[in-house]
This record gives C-alpha cells, sequence and structure tokens, in this order.
C-alpha cells in the first residue's frame, strides 16, 4: 500500500459500521461475530463470541471468546474498540479476552454470515492489491465477481472503486487478455480522464483530498471509498502517462494525442 491509515478511531469505527444495513436481531445464547472494519482494509479486526443478554434494541451484551487483528498483507496495527478501553496490537495475533462487553448491534452478526463478509473484503483487498500491482494475469471476471458480491453486500463503498477498476481494465484489455494497440488504448484512456473530470465535478470531497499535497484521509472516515479511490486514481493517471509515451512520435500530433494532452494537464498536483 503506498498510503496508510495510522489508526482508526472508535468515532471512525462506528461511521463505518453504520454504513451497512443491519437485519439482524441477536438473541441470547447466539453465536455471533464481532464485526470491527478499519477504512484501510488491511487493518480490519474481529471478535467471536456469545449473546449472554439483550440490552435494549441497539446493543446486546456479548461474553468474547476471542478478538482476532489479522493483517492479511502487511504487519502492525492499532485499532479502537467499542469497549470503553483501548486496545492496540502490533503483530497479527489472537487476543483472547474472555470477557462480557457490550457492542452495538450493527457490530454483530451470525457467525457464518460475519465470517463470510470478513473474508469478501479481504478477498477484495487481494484482487485490488493484485490490480494496483498490475498483475498480469488478472482476469476481468476476478474484478466483475468482486463487484458483484460487494454490491450485494451492501458495501457500496467498495462497489464504487470497483466501478472504476473494471472501466479502467476495458480501456486497456479486450477479450482473452488481448491488449490493445497504444492508439486505442490512449483514446479510451481519454474517455477514462473525462469520467474522472466528471466524478471530481461531483464529489468535490474526493477532489480536495486528490490533490492535496498532503493527503488526510481522517477527512473521508465515512468508509473506505476515499482510501481505495485516491490510490486507484492515481495508479490510472500513472497508467494514462505511460501510455502516452509509447506513443509512436509521427501520432505525438494526432487529435487523441492533443486532446489526452489537454485533458492530463488538469490532473497535476501541486
Amino acid at each position: 500500500m503506498k498510503q496508510k491509515i495510522i489508526s482508526a478511531s472508535l468515532a471512525a469505527l462506528l461511521l463505518l459500521l453504520s454504513a451497512h444495513t443491519q437485519a439482524y436481531t441477536p438473541a441470547s445464547g447466539d453465536r455471533v461475530w464481532i464485526d470491527m472494519p478499519a477504512i484501510n482494509i488491511d487493518d480490519d479486526a474481529y471478535g467471536q463470541g456469545k449473546v449472554t443478554g439483550i440490552i435494549n434494541d441497539k446493543q446486546s451484551r456479548v461474553y468474547i471468546q476471542s478478538i482476532t487483528a489479522s493483517k492479511a498483507f502487511s504487519s502492525g496495527i492499532s485499532c479502537a474498540l467499542n469497549t470503553n478501553d483501548t486496545v492496540g496490537w502490533q503483530t497479527p495475533d489472537v487476543l483472547r479476552t474472555e470477557k462480557e462487553e457490550v457492542f452495538s448491534n450493527l457490530q454483530l452478526y451470525p457467525w457464518a454470515v460475519g465470517y463470510n463478509r470478513y473474508y469478501e473484503r479481504q478477498n477484495w483487498l487481494l484482487t485490488f492489491l493484485k490490480w494496483v500491482d498490475r498483475h498480469p494475469v488478472i482476469e476481468r471476471d476476478r474484478l466483475t465477481e468482486g463487484y458483484r458480491i460487494v454490491k450485494e453486500r451492501g458495501m457500496n463503498d467498495l462497489a464504487r472503486v470497483s466501478e472504476l477498476i473494471i472501466m479502467e481494465y476495458d480501456a486497456y484489455h479486450g477479450a482473452n487478455f488481448n491488449i490493445y494497440p497504444i492508439p486505442k488504448r490512449l483514446a479510451n484512456t481519454n474517455k477514462l480522464l473525462e469520467h474522472l473530470q466528471q466524478r471530481f465535478a461531483a464529489e468535490p470531497k474526493l477532489k480536495q483530498l486528490w490533490f492535496a499535497a498532503q493527503r488526510d484521509f481522517t477527512t473521508m472516515n465515512e468508509d473506505s471509498y476515499g482510501f481505495f479511490m485516491i490510490q486507484a486514481i492515481d495508479k490510472i493517471i500513472e497508467d494514462a502517462k505511460k501510455s502516452r509515451r509509447l506513443l509512436s512520435k509521427d501520432l505525438n500530433n494526432s487529435p487523441d494525442a492533443q486532446k489526452f494532452d489537454q485533458l492530463i494537464s488538469q490532473f497535476k498536483r501541486g
């Protein structure tokens, strides 16, 4: 990851959770998964336990069997939990608490549902990282399947990032890993850059964050959208410039090349 969130505050965690539609109503005795997502999915944590009592329609008491800080792709984590204490982990580990705590029902899922949600987020992250690293054999079906899953699970922040990833993939690739020749790639990239301009116009907060000399991801802590979208746009701009450099000199004054030069000039960061 080029950018890292140093910590996820309790407020950010609750905002992230509040974005989910939660239909589950815990019952005493239920085995539950305690959802502890982070802005950077690589910092996600989770707990496992059993419901011991219902406080009200918004909170339940849970006997925590374990809390896991599972760093999937890098080491080190700092996360604030929905408890009275702040617990920090420095390495991938299982923290066995074996005590009761009160949790928001928004954090609780039936165990199997929560398990699947956690690993679906991790799988989405793995696909994202492969795309960012330009994995040579990443399949479009993998991108579209990842999009379908996060969309169906209500992870709209990730779905919106996936839409942009698929757009860039289609700008460069045809069927069966067929990579378009540079002139066609450049023409397609122009459409992608125009889309980014439209997105910036519709989302001034995203535009401000992308162009900022010092990017502060705490200003977009409602979900993971800003964190991953910034990285996605960075890659798209870098790929676009590379395509322009590969264009043969005899096409330097072509309409597509001139249009590209005009568009890319609007993506200069201070």
